[in-house]
């Protein structure tokens, strides 16, 4: 089998022997004198079962996928001539022929053979098939999640919908607890008053999220505490995006939709082996993943990928071999699964720079402020200090202070990276005896994790106090 100089088709070759090209029975030196690969030079034998070269596959790597599968239908005893009339020492099937025709015109990839084993329904089926009996030993337990056999609740995996973005399972479900055991019904969420909402939210960042939350809250409280059960009417409420739509859909109400989070992007981006970033890949990874929905089940096929990517599929480290997905996994087979999906070039944030003063009284309360109702950290706690330039070295002057006090600089600085920029903060402190300023009120030292902080408030304040 001739090729070009600069191709590397071992990798071709060695998937065609798993799948069952090759005689399973013909296991002996035959295939050396066979398959003979020339290099720019006179034929030399390759050695596919030389020690190193094909490996320890998994039990179920064996099945042909996609366009393939006609290899392991292939008739034995045929012989296979080239293009230009030269013909195999070895009479190898008509499959072999396939992937010459292939090799030759450089469309060995395992990108089109996993995209056309999504086009096969009997492939399909089984992909579902084995991630819900997966799901059924594995599932995690997690807060807001019905129990096997239990009506999901609506207004707990909305709930749930909305603590988990851009955060982790096990960050967002003290988060989900503390709202369920304050607000254990829509209505009553839509009840609670808005600054309670945001200081329960506090340290989840997106605050905007809140906002929608109690909004959303009241607007299902104003229909009854009904949600619709439609992705399309679920779209139209406050802070629902398609993604949550599509998830409340399929795991509330068992709609064939097809939600796409971080985790599920992440699989299907492997299992297609796609060569884009997932932010220029966004439209095939939603095809893959309609076309993988359910009819039936598609709750629990949508929490069973999502429990895949946070326990097994994982950005690093990859555990492939207890995946379900496995043999059908086109990143999989080309030995380097973590390298997908690929990653965009990283974009350099602009820094930002500020200053905040910690105003402190003798009994440890300490002065701070909520800020503005929108934009970024909005009707978040906060503590008093100088807007965020790019050029905050001119703003961090005392002068700026809430009050008049003897202030210093406190070692360090303290930061954090939003979505558009990096900040770094300088602290200030100095006692003070006064009363609060207008805007302005006491925090008690020890009620800083309930006083509706945000996490960079929160390093700012940990900062301070341990210097203090």
């Amino acid at each position: 089998m001739r090729v070009h100089p600069s191709d590397d088709d071992r990798r071709a070759v060695l998937r065609l022997q798993r799948e069952g090209a090759f005689d399973p029975h013909d296991q002996g030196r035959r295939r050396d004198r066979g398959l003979r690969i020339a290099f720019g030079g006179p034929g030399r034998p390759f050695k596919l079962d030389r020690p190193g070269v094909t490996g320890d596959g998994f039990a179920n790597d064996r099945p042909p996928i996609g366009d393939q599968a006609r290899f392991s239908q292939a008739p034995s005893g045929q012989c296979l001539r080239d293009e230009r009339g030269g013909e195999f020492g070895e009479q190898l099937g008509a499959g072999a022929r396939a992937l010459h025709h292939r090799l030759d015109v450089g469309m060995v990839n395992c990108m089109n053979a996993s995209v056309s084993a999504l086009r096969s329904e009997a492939k399909r089926n089984a992909i579902v098939a084995r991630t819900l009996e997966w799901w059924e030993s594995r599932r995690r337990a997690l807060a807001w999640r019905a129990a096997p056999g239990e009506t999901p609740d609506p207004y707990r995996v909305w709930l749930s919908e909305v603590l988990l973005q851009q955060t982790t399972a096990q960050a967002a479900t003290p988060y989900f607890q503390t709202f369920i055991a304050k607000w254990p019904r829509v209505e009553d969420l839509a009840a609670a008053p808005g600054e309670a909402v945001i200081s329960a939210f506090a340290g989840l960042g997106y605050y905007s999220r809140a906002r929608n939350l109690h909004a959303c809250a009241k607007e299902i409280a104003r229909r009854g505490g009904r949600f619709p059960s439609e992705e399309a009417d679920l779209r139209s409420l406050p802070g629902v995006g398609a993604y949550s739509a599509a998830a409340i859909a399929a795991i509330a109400f068992g709609r064939q939709t097809a939600p796409v989070d971080g985790n599920i992007a992440r699989i299907l981006a492997r299992l297609l082996a796609i060569e884009e970033p997932i932010a220029q890949a966004k439209s095939e990874i939603a095809s893959a993943a309609r076309a993988l929905a359910p009819s039936h089940r598609a709750g629990d096929f949508a929490q069973a990928l999502m429990d895949i990517g946070a326990t097994i599929c994982r950005p690093r480290n990859p555990d492939c071999a207890h995946c379900p997905l496995v043999q059908d996994c086109a990143a999989f087979r080309t030995e380097a699964p973590e390298a997908f999906p690929r990653r965009a070039r990283a974009k350099v944030k602009p820094c930002r720079e500020g200053a905040v003063f910690f105003a402190r009284r003798s009994d440890g309360a300490f002065l701070a402020r909520r800020r503005p109702p929108h934009g970024l950290l909005a009707s978040t706690v906060e503590l008093p200090g100088t807007p965020w330039t790019s050029e905050g070295s001119r703003e961090r002057s005392v002068s700026a202070a809430p009050v008049t006090a003897r202030w210093r600089r406190l070692p360090g600085t303290v930061g954090q990276v939003f979505t558009h920029f990096a900040l770094k903060l300088t602290v200030y402190a100095a006692a003070f005896e006064g009363g609060a300023p207008e805007g302005h009120f006491w925090v008690a030292s020890d009620a800083v994790g309930e006083a509706g902080f945000s996490n960079m408030m929160r390093k700012a304040v940990d900062h301070a106090l341990k210097q203090e």
